[in-house]
């Protein structure tokens, strides 16, 4: 059995026919590797005789006949279970294609897929003679059962009930017709109508409510918008841009952090360096609860983890040991009590509607009261959360024999990722925040380390896994260059923060000499490099960011002849 799921949130690969079948073949070969000669012939030949094989990895017609071959030669029973087909990102025609292979597939006696998808037109003619479920009338009786639970159970139920027996069921009748199966819409129906039951609205009322809430999804989260005070439209635009922009690619946003993210640059600066407090973590949270209910109007949910989740469980755990950027929770006491509660979107169709362009445009219109500037950006505001989530960082700083701890080494890289962000969608320098990322950092090495001459190091030395950007040692780098890796542009060039670097020299008579002495452009160019050994492999796309650095660094003096390791050998030279 194989399965795959097509997520609109997902990298590339996730919403394509090349990465549908990539996790197809992946999950059948996996566990029986003896295939692997009969789908890639070609392929294992090539490695079989000692060679590196094809130079290019296999694309989608390669995938599809080697997927078909194996399903063919083999007796074994193969089943794959593909969800969301109204989610890959392809036009009606190279969706009913995929269709079609699927359905060629079930032509053998040995395999079987279970597809889901919208009723969308495409969909009904391709799968016109198909067996199917129609979801909609399966749960037609939890919805049933969900409405009248909900209604029956609230304390002003006597004002329906006193219309007569049948007035309850005839307003649970229009629920489940309009819903056309949409579980959501029925949440988000029954919500209101518990809503107009607490106002003690009349039976008359009730049925307006219900009536002018729009069929389709899209039209009821606009509907829902409109009903938005006017005075909350604009902390709402902001507030739903950032949990968009907070959970996009699967990202968890934590509610602290979308407490912080409302935060000015100034107040970030004027914060202490200093463990937050549980009562300020309280009292952030109840605020934030209420103003997601009040502004966001029940598009945006809190979540808390459950006593069984990995991060419960503290340091020891599993996931504490390879934090990520996508991520800002981390194991720590005082969130640990409130269950590290974090938003999310009631719906991923909630996402959908929020990343129309018309509706972009609106949000972003009414985001920035006018007379402010600049304009309203979510990705600075999650820089200024994660900035802020530093400063107020929670716990030991120290893990491993190093005296930055992998959380808080993980919300550093978190921030440098977000800075880089910032500046490609706000169009401006993150000076600021990258600022106080420097003193913050700095601050907490003094705190942390007692060794004086490890105190003269710059901070990001000691950051062993991820934010650093050359592990010195396996570059061998002469003493007198490492004695001078000291400051924080370095780092900021690995990171490709162009317009910082670009701020910060322009203020800096010294940079000049700093670009010709320093290893910059090995920093620029192992960017988007790894280290293999005693070698440096391509693994990234030259994005223009990179370019831009490239051209300001050699513009200003940058030697592309200049020897900073050993063997003694320019830059140019490893490319």
């Amino acid at each position: 059995m194989a399965q795959h799921y097509f997520s609109y949130k997902g990298s590339d690969l996730q919403i394509s026919a090349e990465g549908l079948f990539r996790s197809l073949l992946h999950q059948t070969l996996k566990d029986r590797k003896e295939l692997i000669k009969v789908a890639f012939p070609e392929r294992h030949q090539a490695f079989s005789a000692g060679g590196r094989g094809v130079a290019s990895g296999p694309r989608v017609l390669e995938l599809k006949t080697a997927l078909t071959t194996v399903i063919q030669t083999q007796p074994s029973i193969f089943f794959f279970a593909v969800v969301g087909l109204d989610e890959y990102d392809a036009s009606a025609t190279e969706m009913s294609l995929l269709v079609d292979t699927f359905k060629r597939l079930s032509t053998y006696p040995n395999f079987k897929a279970l597809l889901s998808r919208r009723p969308w037109v495409v969909f009904e003619e391709s799968f016109d003679l198909c067996p199917r479920l129609r979801l909609h009338e399966l749960i037609r009786p939890d919805i049933i059962l969900f409405a009248t639970d909900q209604i029956t159970q609230h304390p002003k139920f006597k004002i329906l009930h006193s219309h007569g027996p049948t007035a309850t069921q005839n307003i649970i009748n229009e629920i489940v017709d309009a819903s056309a199966g949409v579980f959501l819409w029925v949440a988000l129906v029954v919500r209101s109508l518990l809503e107009g039951l607490g106002n003690h609205d009349s039976f008359e009322d009730l049925q307006a409510r219900l009536r002018e809430f729009p069929s389709e999804l899209e039209e009821l989260f606009l509907h829902m918008w409109n009903k938005i005070p006017t005075r909350y439209q604009s902390q709402a635009s902001r507030l739903l841009q950032l949990v968009r922009a907070g959970t996009l690619g699967g990202w968890q946003f934590s509610l602290l952090g979308l407490s912080f993210s409302e935060e000015d640059e100034r107040s970030i600066e004027e914060a202490d360096v200093t463990p937050t407090k549980e009562q300020e973590v309280g009292e952030r949270h109840e605020t934030m609860r209420v103003h997601l209910l009040t502004r966001c109007v029940g598009l945006v949910e809190i979540h808390r983890t459950s006593e069984e989740d990995p991060i419960r469980n503290g340091p020891e755990s599993r996931n504490w040991e390879r934090p990520t950027i996508n991520n800002d929770l981390y194991f720590n006491n005082i969130e640990d009590k409130h269950g590290y509660p974090r938003v999310e979107f009631i719906h991923k169709t909630v996402y959908e509607f929020l990343s129309s362009a018309d509706l972009r445009q609106k949000l972003a219109d009414v985001a920035t009261p006018p007379g402010s500037a600049p304009p309203f950006c979510a990705d600075v505001g999650l820089l200024r959360s994660t900035t802020l989530r530093i400063k107020t960082f929670v716990g030991t700083a120290g893990h491993n024999n190093s005296w930055v701890s992998q959380a808080l080494e993980a919300l550093v890289r978190r921030c440098l990722f977000l800075a880089k962000q910032a500046e490609l969608a706000a169009e401006r320098p993150q000076t600021r925040m990258l600022r106080q990322l420097d003193v913050t950092m700095a601050q907490l090495q003094h705190r942390a380390v007692h060794n004086n001459t490890h105190r003269q190091h710059h901070w990001s030395r000691g950051l062993p896994h991820f934010a650093y950007p050359m592990s010195f040692d396996r570059i061998s780098f002469g003493k007198d260059v490492l004695e001078r890796v000291n400051n924080f542009l370095l780092l900021a060039v690995f990171h490709g923060l162009a317009l910082f670097v670009k701020d910060h020299s322009l203020g800096d008579p010294g940079f000049i000499r700093e670009a010709r002495e320093l290893p910059f452009l090995w920093a620029c160019l192992l960017s988007f490099h790894q280290l293999q050994g005693d070698h440096i492999t391509f693994h990234k796309s030259v994005d223009d960011s990179l370019l831009t650095m490239l051209r300001y660094l050699l513009d200003n003096g940058v030697d592309p002849n200049g020897i900073y390791a050993h063997p003694e050998e320019p830059v140019w030279i490893q490319y």
